[in-house]
């Protein structure tokens, strides 16, 4: 799991952006307090 601070402000394009982050299935991402990536 990956999480990040809402203090990042990290958005979809940029996590895109990062070859890491090409293959993850953007339907596994869980609106919460913080960006969750599971």
């Amino acid at each position: 799991i990956i999480i990040f601070e809402p203090s990042e402000r990290i958005t979809l394009s940029d996590l895109k952006s990062h070859s890491f982050f090409e293959k993850i299935n953007w339907d596994t991402i869980v609106p919460c307090h913080s960006t969750s990536i599971i």
